[in-house]
């Protein structure tokens, strides 16, 4: 109780003493600058601030109640330096110009001390609402790597994107980097390198990707808020540094994002001699400009006037008097956020969100080669991160966010111009029957669980050039550019077995099995889910097509399947001799055609399309529907089909990712929903013709009950008349 006593009188004085300095820095307050080594933009500070030392006699007085040790008294001076960063840094965003984040450190070990987080628990909240709030956490063999992990991404106090992981290894070689490195990606807090004093130092950051980096290399800590001007956007390092890239500040953005100089627009700009009467006629002459660029005599960016806060100053006692006729530099804002213009956008909009509440809308200022190229406002920049996430959402499985079916077919396509490659088939045993006994909110879990171990594992055993994707259902997708796979296999099935047993139930449990209807509706006991993981290499025959690899996918994973509980394993020569005679015909499945019909629920189009494919087609067609999501019989189409004499009332649903999973094959695979839902469709293997019928959604159809069946009687008439023309372009190309 002491303790939180000494906190709330710490919390009271800084307050008070905040509040009498106003705009005047305590000595000994330094900023040291936060450097991207992706583009060589300066993109925040880190406070340096004995400011928490005028409580040294607080402190004291309180030892005079309790008894500490010499390490008791060390952590509560952290402590109490950490509540008065807290509030400095708020202070300072009231009353001053700050367009860049400025990071407090945040010691790991205070998740150790249970009273501590639930004091500060409050404090941190309000002020990471507020935008104020960005640590620097350090990162040692000290600090719990469960718990800060527990705590960045699901306590809800502190986002991840507001922090950044501090390293400060003692080994300029940096043994350690891969370690630090997956456990930043896994958190989702970037890596931040600290104390870099030379090239050399700098040159192995670069070369292990570390994203950003602080240290005396760069550039001395600031003293005082004016000093807090950005550099170029570009810092020119020696020569003598040998880069593995000839400029990382040209490197190509990924795939779908867009870089900020694309979007960027011009604005007037003023150099810093300007005055604050040249300002206003700017203002007046061009009334839709929301801000101007301060440029420096070089012609990068030194500062940034915003519309509101110009007229801000002016308003205030004396203020048109004081600023009319001097340089505009007393006003401006002088650390703006530059970036190069080659950033993509998506990272411009995490570091304008990081600044202050005051700032959060200023100007983005763009530069090209270190000269003034644009600006660019949070409206647009918000209007563009915004298309490009609706044009990523399209390529990424909505559950557990991997690549989806779009990409994973790019990436097989790379994977046969490959060496060495590896193909990873993952899937899980019996789930169907897990999800209709437990329900899909909790096999959902399970999917996005076994997600998060993949990419885990992908990530601790350093394999950047990895890919891994979400088929749909319970199947994944692993590419490797390597044939060294069993050690990912075993730890994964380690992991996933150790990690299903929470998602049961202590009867299940004990049983070793759950109870559940099979595709007969008849009653049968399953084991517990397992993971099956079907290895598919081109040691014994190269990739020679997509059709050829995607076939000895899924003969590993029918392999695979014959085994009880987890396992994996690879393909053997003899199994690619019968991957080849089923390429050339000599497989009898792989001569019919076979027909699967494809829609959202399994509950209405593709029912339809089935029962007229199967009567019409006659003996030439084996057909199937299926579901991405299986429904329930929609009782409109059950009524409308009866009309013209077909009965499906009989009909069950059925999920397409059970019939790929059993590894059936198909020559036709017809998705008769729209075209963002036929893209979710798993890629059946062997030589398959994808086709698209859209029709309208029966279950969207409104009005009253004879409305309704006439708006699915006319959709039902669209897909007989579409399976007709089917059957005779196919006879025709026969």
């Amino acid at each position: 109780m002491i303790s939180r006593r000494l906190y709330d009188q710490v919390i009271q004085e800084t307050g008070q003493t905040l509040k009498e300095l106003h705009e005047i820095l305590p000595p000994q307050t330094f900023f040291e600058p936060i450097f991207s080594t992706t583009y060589f933009n300066m993109c925040g500070y880190e406070l340096r601030s004995s400011f928490s030392r005028r409580f040294d006699s607080l402190l004291e007085d309180f030892m005079g109640e309790a008894t500490f040790t010499s390490d008791e008294l060390l952590h509560l001076q952290r402590r109490i330096q950490f509540l008065t960063e807290v509030l400095f840094v708020a202070h300072l965003s009231e009353t001053h110009a700050l367009g860049l984040p400025v990071y407090i450190n945040f010691s790991g070990l205070f998740l150790n001390d249970l009273r501590f987080m639930e004091y500060i628990q409050p404090l941190i909240t309000n002020h990471r609402q507020v935008n104020v709030l960005f640590l620097t956490i350090q990162v040692d063999a000290s600090v719990s790597m469960p718990l800060l992990n527990e705590w960045l991404k699901h306590s809800g106090e502190m986002k991840a994107s507001h922090c950044l992981l501090k390293w400060c290894p003692s080994d300029k070689s940096m043994p350690h980097h891969s370690f630090y490195q997956a456990f930043s990606k896994w958190t989702g807090a970037p890596l931040l390198l600290g104390q870099v004093a030379d090239a050399a130092f700098l040159e192995r950051a670069i070369h292990f990707e570390v994203p950003y980096c602080m240290g005396g290399y760069f550039s001395p800590p600031l003293d005082g808020i004016t000093d807090l001007k950005p550099p170029p956007a570009t810092v020119h390092l020696p020569e003598q540094v040998n880069f593995h890239s000839s400029s990382f500040s040209t490197r190509p953005a990924p795939p779908a994002t867009v870089q900020v100089g694309s979007i960027a627009g011009k604005v007037p700009a003023v150099s810093l001699k300007s005055t604050g009467a040249e300002v206003k006629e700017l203002f007046a002459v061009n009334p839709l400009t929301e801000g101007l660029v301060v440029l420096s005599d070089e012609g990068w960016a030194a500062g940034l006037i915003m519309r509101e806060q110009f007229y801000r100053n002016l308003s205030r006692q004396y203020g048109y008097e004081i600023f009319m006729n001097r340089p505009i530099g007393l006003i401006m804002v002088t650390n703006p956020l530059v970036v190069h213009d080659q950033t993509p956008i998506d990272e411009v909009g995490e570091l304008a969100m990081r600044r202050s509440q005051d700032h959060l809308y200023d100007y983005v200022i763009v530069q090209k080669e270190d000269r003034y190229h644009g600006v660019v406002s949070i409206r647009e920049l918000l209007i563009r991160i915004s298309e490009m996430n609706v044009s990523i959402a399209k390529y990424t499985n909505p559950l557990t966010g991997l690549p989806g079916n779009e990409l994973i077919a790019r990436q097989l396509e790379q994977a046969l111009h490959l060496n060495t490659c590896t193909l990873l088939y993952v899937d899980v045993d019996h789930f169907k029957a897990y999800n209709d006994t437990y329900g899909f909110e909790k096999g959902d879990r399970v999917l996005r669980s076994l997600g998060s171990i993949l990419q885990k594992n992908l990530l601790l055993l350093n394999e950047p050039h990895a890919f891994l994707g979400h088929i749909g259902g319970d199947d994944f997708v692993i590419i490797l550019p390597h044939h060294h796979y069993e050690c990912l296999c075993q730890q994964v099935i380690q992991e996933f077995d150790a990690t299903i047993r929470q998602y049961y139930n202590a009867g299940d449990l004990a049983r070793g099995f759950v109870v559940a209807q099979n595709r007969r509706h008849e009653k049968e006991t399953f084991p517990l889910v397992s993971l099956s993981i079907a290895a598919v290499t081109n040691e014994y025959g190269h990739f020679d097509s997509i059709d050829r690899l995607t076939l000895a996918a899924a003969l590993g994973k029918k392999r695979c399947k014959e085994t009880t509980g987890s396992s994996f394993l690879s393909l053997t020569q003899k199994d690619w001799r019968q991957v080849d005679a089923a390429m050339n015909g000599g497989d009898e499945s792989m001569r019919q055609r076979k027909v699967l019909f494809m829609c959202v629920h399994n509950a209405a189009r593709s029912q339809m399309a089935e029962a007229f494919l199967k009567h019409y087609g006659k003996d030439a067609y084996q057909v199937e529907s299926a579901g991405l999501e299986p429904g329930t019989l929609n009782p409109l189409v059950v009524e409308v089909m009866k009309e013209i004499d077909f009965d499906l009332s009989g009909n069950s649903t059925n999920s397409v990712f059970d019939f790929y999973n059993e590894g059936r094959l198909y020559t036709h695979v017809i998705t008769v929903c729209d075209v963002h839902n036929s893209e979710k469709c798993p890629i059946f293997p062997g030589k398959v013709m994808r086709q698209n019928w859209s029709f309208p959604d029966p279950g969207a159809v409104e009005g009253t009950h004879e409305d309704q069946l006439t708006q699915v009687r006319l959709i039902r008439d669209q897909i007989k008349a579409r399976v007709l023309q089917f059957i005779e372009e196919d006879a025709a190309a026969i």
